[in-house]
């Protein structure tokens, strides 16, 4: 009688492999805490195996006694009387219930199998009876109880051996049949202790990188003028290079066109996705609710996978506990198994967030561009994809609707870990620009310069440009594979991008100034401010409000502390420094500054300051750094209620704050610079801004502020 075989086993040479590869050399990462306790665990689970395998010995023996089996083969008779004719029935009735699907074990089934597992561990061993040759003996009973003719129960265990074990030498079977089952906690324990060194690594690394100047986990792209884009002949290479040449199919959004040059500053991109664990660090530290697709930290644990060191589960260091299957949305956390996988079901306005949390940004479409294009440092770019010029149809190489038959993507079904796919890396090193997840910018969807419809090749655009809809770039696990193209533009409404599949990664330009300017002029408090200060009529842009003058890397300065947790490898809450001067080439002197103010009958604007930290006699908050003539009667008032000098008044709140030590002077042939610095002791912050003076083309009206200081909370400006 045919008995089913339904497990197979790995070959005890690949098994030994896994069980003892050695670990990853990181240099000296021993003292790190968390590979400590992950080396110890090691030990833990090696000699828990050790004792398992003794213990295994004896009952191998017992096993392959003629007389045990004999024993148990009589036992599991025994339990088939009991239940064979109930088994008959209920099965019959499941099948036709499932009408030829797959089904559960019926009840009956599940009596015989807890009893003759009781009779193998009570006649062999308790840990046999949990090992694969108990299964497979049971299920070949079963086998021939449902199969409507007779067998014999003997048969049954026997072939269930003979399947198992080969011989009756032990240490052959139990590296071929025994040390995969019995051996997955030391191999997860190994696997931990390997994913502990890279981050303790990561972190050493991480802190090198900062102490020279970098940041962790980006890369420098270089400033220079780069191609953004395809021309005609370009777009007809690509089709026949992805067998679209006689389609038409192929959108006009995909390709970029008109290819054209753009100029950029240098910048930072991260070399990988931000993961869902970064993510989670800025969820707990804001209390902004975390993704839909994240669980309760109790089923976290449960879900555990091999390789995850216990260091790293997001709520070992005391994250809020949410209900077991009802946590709140911000208590919720990254299920393990995707801690480095990308994060996903979020919005445009959840990744801007984030960015500001960290004193990031969005990266625009051409930066983006640019990062994936560039074939090497000082290069123009001019790849069709990040990893080169070639394309392949019957190997995935990225992350995308290609890849659904690899066993990688079999594994995690849509986006897999950061970094899985080493041959689609780019030149300059950047992980994943060409699959996985669509990348937000910061870009609004609009035409190239010079695009023109009738001009454009053959195709449709996805969708008609409209700048209310945002550029995400690079593929992803379910895109076709012509969005996996360096070119390729996607448009989606910011409040579209809550998908599986949409995620971002983050920029810095290399002069974090610019970006502090950016972000205070975007704010809607500080543009409420402007429009309350007066305009000058040489001010340095024809707006109607007065400017800060964030265009000129002289007029901004900027000082960060955080941004980064080197224990973690994670981004982290940034605080800030900074100070803008205003845009204009008005002020000469103290004198003309305290006439305008007389003139105009209300403070004159100097600049903006920004202090994230209490100083002593000025809390934490945006200012506007102001000149008051306090014997000027102010506009539409009955006096004037400042006091004479320089002022700071908050943004968005009506309190005034006067400086204890301002002062402003006229530096002929000056080189000064907007500048940003605490004293070596940390008990003195200084606040200088400068003034470009058009009567004198060298010289240069200079405002000097300075604040008291807690030490403890400003020494880690950098």
């Amino acid at each position: 009688m045919p008995i089913a075989s339904l497990r197979r086993f790995m070959p005890a040479a690949l098994l030994a492999c896994a069980l003892s590869a050695p670990m990853l050399a990181q240099g000296d990462t021993n003292s790190n805490p968390g590979v400590v306790d992950a080396e110890k665990r090691v030990a833990e689970e090696a000699d828990r195996l050790e004792k398992k395998k003794a213990a295994c010995s004896v009952e191998f023996g017992n096993l392959i006694r003629p007389s045990v089996q004999k024993e148990l083969a009589g036992d599991a008779a025994a339990a088939v009387l009991k239940h064979k004719d109930t088994i008959r029935t209920q099965v019959a009735e499941a099948k036709a219930m499932a009408q030829g699907g797959k089904r559960a074990r019926t009840s009956a089934e599940t009596a015989l199998a807890d009893d003759v597992r009781t009779a193998f561990e009570n006649r062999v061993g308790r840990n046999l009876a949990g090992a694969p040759v108990c299964d497979i003996f049971i299920d070949n009973v079963l086998d021939g109880i449902n199969g409507g003719t007779a067998f014999k129960v003997e048969e049954c265990l026997s072939n269930a051996i003979e399947e198992v074990f080969t011989g009756t030498d032990f240490a052959k079977n139990w590296d071929a049949a025994l040390a995969e089952t019995f051996g997955k906690k030391l191999k997860e324990a190994k696997n931990a202790l390997d994913a502990a060194k890279r981050q303790a690594a990561d972190a050493a690394e991480a802190e090198k990188v900062a102490a020279a100047g970098g940041i962790p986990g980006m890369i420098l792209v270089p400033e220079g003028e780069h191609v953004i884009g395809l021309e005609h002949a370009e777009v007809e290479k690509m089709k026949k290079l992805m067998d679209y040449a006689k389609k038409d199919t192929f959108p006009q959004t995909t390709y970029g066109f008109p290819s054209h040059k753009v100029k950029l500053d240098a910048y930072f991109l991260d070399q990988n996705e931000v993961t869902n664990r970064w993510y989670y660090e800025f969820c707990r530290d804001t209390g902004r609710k975390g993704p839909k697709h994240w669980i309760s930290p109790e089923a976290a644990k449960k879900e555990k996978p091999a390789g995850m060191p216990s260091s790293s589960l997001p709520n070992d260091d005391g994250a809020p506990v949410g209900a077991q299957d009802g946590a709140k949305a911000d208590d919720r956390v990254p299920p393990p198994s995707l801690e480095n996988a990308p994060v996903a079901f979020i919005t445009y306005e959840d990744a801007r967030a984030f960015c500001e949390w960290a004193f990031r940004r969005l990266p625009t479409e051409f930066e983006w561009e640019a990062a994936a294009r560039m074939k090497k440092t000082g290069d123009k770019a001019t790849y069709f994809f990040p990893y080169g010029d070639t394309y392949n149809l019957a190997k995935a190489i990225s992350n995308t609707s290609l890849a659904n038959s690899t066993p990688l993507r079999q594994k995690f079904k849509t986006v897999t870990p950061v970094g899985s796919w080493p041959d689609s890396k780019s030149t300059l090193g950047f992980n994943d620009l060409s699959g996985n997840v669509i990348e937000i910018t910061s870009s609004p969807f609009e035409a190239y310069p010079g695009f023109k419809s009738d001009k454009a090749p053959k195709g449709s655009p996805d969708r008609p440009y409209d700048p209310d809809f945002i550029v995400c770039r690079g593929g992803s696990a379910t895109l076709n594979d012509i969005y996996s193209a360096t070119t390729s533009r996607f448009a989606l409404r910011p409040e579209e991008t809550a998908w599986e599949t949409v995620g971002f990664r983050t920029a810095v330009s290399k002069n974090r100034a610019k970006d502090f300017g950016t972000r205070v002029l975007s704010a809607p408090r500080t543009q409420t401010a402007l429009v309350d200060a007066g305009k000058l009529l040489k001010d340095e842009t024809g707006a109607r409000v007065p400017t800060l003058n964030v265009n000129d890397a002289d007029r901004a300065a900027v000082l960060v502390s955080g941004g980064w947790n080197p224990a973690k490898n994670a981004p982290s809450r940034a605080l800030l420094l900074g100070c803008i001067s205003r845009g204009t080439k008005e002020f000469n002197s103290d004198q003309r500054v305290r006439d305008f103010a007389r003139e105009h009958k209300e403070p004159v604007l100097l600049g903006y300051f920004q202090t994230d930290v209490d100083l002593k006699g000025l809390p934490a908050g945006a200012y506007l750094v102001m000149w008051n003539s306090a014997d000027t009667k102010l506009r539409g008032k009955e006096t004037n209620p400042w006091p004479d000098g320089v002022i700071l008044k908050k943004c968005g709140d009506a309190a005034v704050v006067q400086p204890p030590s301002a002062r402003m002077t006229l530096v002929a042939k000056s080189t000064e610079k907007n500048k940003v610095s605490v004293s070596p002791d940390g008990k003195k912050v200084t606040v200088i801004l400068t003034f470009l003076v058009k009567e004198a083309k060298d010289a240069r009206m200079t405002l000097e502020l300075a604040f008291e200081s807690d030490p403890e909370k400003v020494k880690s400006f950098r």
